[in-house]
């Protein structure tokens, strides 16, 4: 009996120590059931966040697409326009040098003309005081002289003096 009652205490250790390891082994188990839990509520979560950033970034992409080929679109249209400015520009540049040509033409044909009429009018003008002189000489002549000369001596006297005053120029 006395082994028996020895027994006991040992029994009851075996016993608690089996019932410790019961509960600590079962806790361990809730435990590691809520860490599985816990770790499949965060694998969820990673992969919502990660479809949400997946599809952000396709809308971001997309977007971005969207502005480059509205940028694209607009450089093009830019250089289409500054084509045309140019082309214009050009033309412009040749209208204003063919009427530049133009105006140089008149102006030289102008001047010409000009000097022709200044060389005729002057022309005229000496004939004139010539014819005028030959008048005037010839009255003068009569007075001084209070004698008529032929025609003809008259102008051979004018034409000589004429001739002089010419040499002398």
């Amino acid at each position: 009996m006395i082994l028996s009652y020895a027994l006991i205490p040992l029994n009851v250790l075996i016993l608690g120590l089996m019932l410790f390891f019961f509960i600590a082994f079962r806790k361990e188990k809730e435990d590691e059931g809520k860490i599985k839990e816990q770790i499949e509520i965060i694998k969820k979560t990673y992969d919502e966040r990660a479809k949400e950033s997946e599809q952000m970034a396709n809308e971001a992409k997309q977007k971005m697409d969207e502005a480059l080929t509205q940028a694209k679109k607009a450089e093009e249209e830019s250089q289409k326009i500054n084509n045309e400015c140019d082309i214009k520009l050009n033309k412009m540049q040749e209208d204003m040098n063919k009427k530049m040509q133009e105006l140089q033409t008149l102006e030289d044909t102008m001047r010409s003309e000009a000097s022709e009429r200044i060389k005729e009018f002057e022309k005229e003008q000496r004939e004139e005081v010539e014819k005028n002189m030959v008048s005037l000489v010839m009255n003068v002549t009569q007075k001084i002289f209070e004698k008529t000369l032929s025609y003809n001596d008259h102008k051979e006297i004018i034409e000589k003096s004429l001739d002089e005053m010419r040499f002398e120029e």
